[in-house]
């Protein structure tokens, strides 16, 4: 089984058909009609409402009289709970506006958008590859908006010091950077880290990272037969014979003590705080961190770059995409769809770069590059970002973690706790393989 992304685009979701209903174009309500129907409909999503009041008001659909949105923004871990529920009781929304790590779990509530309203040659040519991951051979299932793709934070000052001028860009950069920055007193207690990897419990996005490393070596994670069955790949070796044991290798070696790159423990509270403080060179978070991190610390002297890279390997960065899916529930799906045409458009994703903390995906935007500083990295980012199909987010996160721990505590070596991460993983995916 070829063991890459391709896998996943090419038989996503043949069970579709049990699990949604098509959309297929009505000429009367195609976009560029020259008078727009009212259209109103309620969305949920994760984003901040204010965020997606400067998306509306972007678009000039905030002052349109003929459509009236009304936004809820709820908290992720309890999003898919409260959809439920609403739905069940006849007051859920119309539109969910979405992370991919969503769409799984979300799969039978919402609708797919047929090849007749929304082509795929039209979804590829607008948006970047890693947004595949809502497309499908039946057609779209939401329409991306953004993506928040993992980046490394770098503190100037620390790097200056120790005689470097700019960041790492390959992990053999960073196992060079690292014995040169990193200062510890007599007992080992270190004061200046140089990079948050290693352990598993004060590493927020330890799931991110991993996901980059294993996506680096061309391993997918998740991927799925033309029958539609979906399955980890994790324990599989990659393209140059390389495994996921060999990056779980590379993340835990900066936590063990007998290594020369040994620099973080479980002493500090979290990689975020120990940046933020000053205290860590080399940060790994996402890129809509940007605004926190400025707020936490207004005097910290940093700057952001591309995720280091594998010297042989795939250039990758795992992140979160963002997309629109209309639930099953909803009337006037055509209606609601232009809309969300509208709100996916070229003009949008400029304002998504200029206004929001997030990245765009429209290709168009992305080719014009950005003034600023940071989203020029975050536009990098952009296009060499990759996702997976998640079977719970939650429940993925943890078992990531424990490939960490048992690796640290001394429980398994790396390559059995793949193959347990691996078995964790394809129980969760059962409940999808119909």
């Amino acid at each position: 089984m070829d063991n890459t992304f391709q896998i996943i685009l090419m038989g996503v979701f043949l069970l579709a058909a049990l699990a949604g209903v098509v959309i297929f174009a009505s000429p009367g309500l195609l976009p560029g009609g020259s008078e727009r129907p009212p259209v109103s409909f309620t969305a949920w999503g994760e984003w901040e409402a204010e965020t997606f009041e400067q998306l509306l008001d972007a678009t000039g659909i905030a002052g349109d009289d003929n459509v009236t949105i009304s936004y809820r923004s709820v908290a992720p871990d309890q999003f898919e709970a409260q959809l439920v529920n609403a739905l069940a009781r006849g007051q859920g929304p119309d539109v969910v506006l979405i992370p991919h790590t969503k769409l799984l779990p979300l799969l039978d509530l919402i609708t797919v958008i047929g090849e007749d309203f929304f082509p795929a040659r039209q979804f590829r040519d607008s948006f970047v590859e890693g947004s595949e991951i809502f497309l499908s051979n039946q057609g779209v299932y939401a329409l991306p908006v953004a993506v928040d793709p993992l980046v490394m934070y770098w503190n100037r000052d620390i790097l200056t010091e120790a005689g470097y001028t700019t960041p790492p860009v390959t992990w053999d950069d960073v196992a060079t950077y690292v014995p040169s920055i990193t200062n510890s007193d007599n007992t080992g207690n270190i004061s200046t880290a140089g990079i948050g990897l290693g352990t598993a419990d004060n590493i927020f996005y330890i799931k991110e990272i991993l996901s980059s490393l294993f996506l680096q070596i061309n391993n997918g994670i998740v991927g799925q037969f033309l029958d539609g069955e979906l399955v980890s790949v994790l324990s599989e070796a990659s393209a140059g014979n390389k495994s996921a044991a060999s990056a779980v290798s590379l993340y835990t070696q900066y936590a063990n003590p007998d290594t020369s790159v040994y620099t973080w423990n479980n002493s500090f509270n979290s990689a975020e705080e120990a940046f933020t403080a000053g205290n860590l060179a080399l940060y790994l978070g996402m890129s809509s961190d940007i605004q926190r991190l400025r707020q936490r610390n207004p005097n910290l002297n940093f700057d952001v770059a591309i995720l280091p890279q594998l010297s042989e390997g795939s250039s990758r960065v795992h992140g979160l995409f963002y997309g629109f899916a209309i639930i099953n529930q909803a009337s006037n799906k055509a209606g609601i769809l232009t809309i969300l045409q509208e709100l996916t458009s070229l003009d949008a994703q400029q304002a998504i770069a200029t206004q929001t903390n997030f990245t765009p995906i429209h290709k168009g935007v992305l080719a014009s590059g950005a003034r600023d500083a940071y989203k020029q990295v975050f536009f990098q980012s952009a296009i060499i970002t990759r996702a997976w199909l998640d079977p719970d987010p939650a429940a993925t996160r943890e078992i990531f973690a424990d490939i960490i721990r048992d690796v640290t505590g001394g429980r398994r070596n790396a390559a059995a706790s793949i193959q347990a991460a691996d078995t964790a993983i394809n129980n969760l995916l059962r409940r999808f393989n119909r």
